[in-house]
């Protein structure tokens, strides 16, 4: 039996008789329509760059609903107005680690201007565990120049040198004074730069462009890079990178009960078997998310995992003075009791709603919360997982 085959010219002839003018035609009319709106085309695409560009902020300076006005950085000048001394905080050490492996403590993460909690959670978490404060401790070698080389355990093959920290740097970084203002050391902040530097160094195409718009616009900087190389820590609010940085590895994304099912067994936005068994048999599909949550949390308390949780869409969480949108440490986790530890990095307590206060009686930041209330009032789980998992 023989098969017949055509010849390769005619094979490329027809082809390219595919792509004539001709075989386009029917999209004339429709090309014609759009003409006819083009004033609402031409409206909708500055406005939706606007938006993005309001949506990625860097840190205060660049949020509208904290500065407003003065998110355009030159204005003060324009005005003829001095620009606000920046004075590093009070009683902070110049050594990166003045008491050693013990400066190195998770309750000592606290976030001030930048918005990178998601990075400063997975810091937070790591060093949870003596091996965890070893990692961060041996990830920074400090330089006779007074600047640091940072190799972070998920990126050996990029160690980032960074350059002594400025005052500015020192005014707006994230800072080790979560414990009664207690500081231990520089290595945060300068985590913090490097972290900053090593997604400056891995924008995407359109990220690029958009920033290069954004501080054009809000600095007068035609540059794709912030004004300090540490405010690009916060381009990882929407993704993991952080943690795979820091520890390696991929993450586990378990999504809890509010998020999934809803409260009506309807989630936030998509379809999945569970909100589907949820309709019938609401209890058994929310202990298959909390058996799923308590299984990945033990194995991160056992192999000292990152591990991070989220308030991504909770308006539920307000009244425990929770915010939406943020992120938080998992310090532990007690399989009997089902109960977890979680630190705020803007050491920011969980309140008692009826109390108006931290619920145990003490404003550190961390606090507990059992595993039927984390599903209540949190939105994601994420737990980073070795390589060999």
């Amino acid at each position: 039996m023989s098969v017949a085959c055509e010849h390769p010219a005619n094979v490329m002839q027809n082809i390219r008789s595919q792509f004539t003018w001709q075989a386009f035609a029917w999209l004339k009319p429709e090309v014609t329509k759009l003409r006819k709106h083009w004033p609402l085309i031409l409206c909708l695409v500055p406005i939706s760059l606007c938006m993005q560009v309001l949506f990625d902020v860097d840190y205060k300076g660049h949020d509208i609903t904290e500065s407003g006005i003065k998110i355009f950085t030159w204005l003060p000048k324009l005005l003829g107005r001095k620009n606000e001394v920046l004075a590093p905080l009070k009683g902070q050490s110049e050594e990166i680690f003045p008491y050693g492996l013990q400066s190195v403590d998770p309750l000592c993460v606290k976030q001030r201007s930048l918005y990178d909690c998601k990075f400063l959670a997975a810091i937070s978490s790591l060093t949870r565990s003596e091996e965890g404060k070893r990692s961060v401790y041996n990830m920074i070698k400090s330089n006779t120049d007074g600047s640091a080389t940072v190799t972070f355990p998920g990126a050996r093959l990029e160690p980032i040198q960074v350059s002594a920290l400025t005052s500015a740097e020192k005014y707006y970084y994230s800072a080790t004074d979560g414990i009664a203002g207690k500081f231990d050391g520089q290595w945060l902040p300068i985590l913090e730069k490097a972290y900053g530097t090593y997604r400056i160094n891995h924008q995407d195409w359109w990220k690029t462009t958009l920033r290069f718009l954004k501080y054009s616009v809000l600095d007068l900087r035609f540059s794709s890079r912030p004004a300090l190389p540490g405010f690009a820590a916060s381009f990882g609010a929407g993704d993991e990178v952080g943690a795979q940085v820091l520890a390696g590895g991929y993450t586990k994304c378990i999504e809890t009960t509010s998020f999934e099912l809803g409260r009506f067994g309807l989630g936030k936005g998509y379809v999945t078997l569970r909100q589907l068994q949820s309709w019938f048999d609401r209890a058994g599909a929310e202990k298959q998310i909390q058996e799923q949550q308590n299984m990945a949390l033990i194995e991160a308390m056992e192999n000292g995992s990152v591990a991070v949780a989220t308030t991504e869409v909770s308006g539920d969480a307000l009244p425990y003075h929770l915010f939406s949108g943020h992120a938080y440490a998992v310090l532990g986790y007690n399989p009997k009791s089902r109960i977890l530890v979680l630190k705020d990095p803007l050491c920011s307590d969980m309140w008692d709603p009826n109390k108006g206060s931290a619920r145990d009686g003490i404003e550190d930041g961390r606090f507990e919360i059992s595993l039927p209330e984390f599903n209540l009032l949190f939105s994601r789980l994420r737990v980073q997982m070795n390589e060999s998992v």
